[in-house]
């Protein structure tokens, strides 16, 4: 026999942890009880959703809750503020929804913290509004709690824990004895074992892949968090984001702290790479394509002295915060027009420790002996040619040996390689440099 809807109701209340629910329209979220200002708060959230809603609906509304981890930001500690967030579609075996079809807990460490929320962060408000007619009810309870003072407190995730968020590492080995390494780093949107198919799998004039012309080469293809893309509303593999298509450094705070979590992951990974090649990072090329290439220059620009990198290839990429390198370049070198005299200073100096971005063990290292190849299609849809010409400048101005070349009529609108005379340039790059290194 059916069970009565009063009871069926009364049970999804004791199923609550003995907190009273109040159900509501969207407007529900809003007005969660108040609670006393210093213990935790979980806020409960279940939603119905409307018949109408089909699945695509409801997967977007329920990637777009989860990605409010990320997008709500602090607004003192310019920071996400959400300890936790987690959720999904209902799988209960007991039959006792009550037409509830989807449930999420968020942690705040304060009240204050979701009073902020639930009222004013203009990321929740803007998702309250894309869910519109697609919930009939939702049903919000919030209780206090004890997180342990770890947790609640606001600091940067640990070496560990930053690692540990990170996607896979593609390898393929070398076909012969090992004798050097490239790291390549995959665009937004893609992983490493994705680009890993993609590039090593495209021919060369003479119709060789990559690893038939460098049989002796591993070839590591790390791969990127997933976090919500601003630019795109979705979640995507993304080693940092860029917030605007069109100006690629808004935001910079939070760029910042992302960009230094993937530098600092690509530099495990080549350490790990340096110890398996018995220390010779020499024979190590740090390569990327677009968002990738962006994070392997400033990787470039961490790499200490003593671990001089073989070459960085740069595929239609850009270099992050130039502009405030070019903020500090001295009057008397022009970024425009590059000077053939010194180079300037170490970018330690030019940044000013941009929010950690240098470590003081860096201050007087000058990685400039790594020669850079980078490729731009200037028909490039996505990454303007003009912001790759300027990185070409801003290196150049540092005191780098950089090979630029220009392209166009490659696929994905310019933005990827053009196959097969960008291809064989920059095997005709490294073909040099490993010839050198050899031995």
């Amino acid at each position: 026999m059916a069970k009565p809807r009063h009871f069926v109701a009364g049970i999804i209340a004791l199923a609550l942890i003995f907190f009273i629910c109040t159900s509501s329209q969207i407007s529900g979220f809003l007005y969660p009880a108040q609670s006393q200002t210093s213990a935790s708060v979980t806020h409960t959230v279940l939603f119905q959703f409307s018949a109408k809603a089909t699945a695509d609906d409801v997967k977007a509304a329920c990637d777009r809750f989860l990605a409010l981890k990320e997008s709500c930001i602090h607004p003192t500690k310019q920071a996400p503020y959400i300890i936790s967030l987690k959720g999904g579609k209902d799988n209960s075996p007991e039959g006792l929804q009550g037409g509830i079809t989807h449930g999420f807990v968020v942690e705040f460490a304060s009240t204050e913290d979701r009073d902020y929320y639930v009222k004013t962060d203009p990321s929740h408000q803007a998702f309250i509004k894309s869910i519109g007619d697609l919930v009939d009810r939702a049903v919000v309870v919030d209780f206090r709690g004890c997180l342990p003072a770890p947790i609640m407190s606001y600091c940067e995730p640990t070496d560990a824990s930053a690692e540990s968020a990170f996607g896979h590492t593609h390898i393929v080995e070398p076909q012969k004895q090992h004798t050097h390494t490239a790291i390549v780093l995959h665009g937004r949107g893609s992983t490493g074992e994705e680009f890993a198919d993609e590039i090593l799998s495209s021919e060369l004039s003479d119709r060789r892949t990559l690893p038939e012309h460098f049989p002796t080469w591993r070839w590591v293809f790390p791969s990127s968090r997933t976090v919500w893309s601003t630019v795109f509303e979705e979640h995507m593999p993304s080693w940092f984001d860029s917030y605007s298509a069109g100006d690629l450094d808004l935001a910079k705070v939070s760029q910042i702290k992302s960009l230094k979590a993937s530098v600092s992951h690509v530099r495990s990974v080549l350490a790990s790479e340096t110890e398996r090649l018995g220390g010779r990072s020499e024979h190590i090329y740090l390569c990327g394509i677009s968002q990738g290439g962006a994070v392997g220059l400033w990787t470039l620009l961490q790499q200490p002295e003593d671990r001089k990198l073989g070459a960085f290839v740069g595929i239609s990429t850009w270099l992050p915060l130039a502009e405030d390198i070019r903020a500090v370049l001295p009057d008397t070198i022009s970024v425009a027009e590059p000077s053939g005299g010194e180079p300037v200073s170490h970018p330690r100096e030019l940044l000013g420790g941009l929010d950690g971005l240098w470590t003081e063990q860096q201050e007087h290292n000058q990685p400039r002996e790594t020669p850079i190849f980078l490729g731009h299609g200037n028909d490039d849809a996505y990454v303007d040619v003009e912001l790759g010409r300027d990185a070409k400048k801003v290196l150049t101005n540092l005191g780098f040996n950089v090979q630029w070349k220009e392209y166009s009529g490659a696929e994905q609108e310019g933005h990827w390689l053009k196959i097969p005379d960008e291809l064989d340039d920059f095997t005709a790059f490294l073909d040099g440099l490993s010839a050198q290194s050899v031995g």
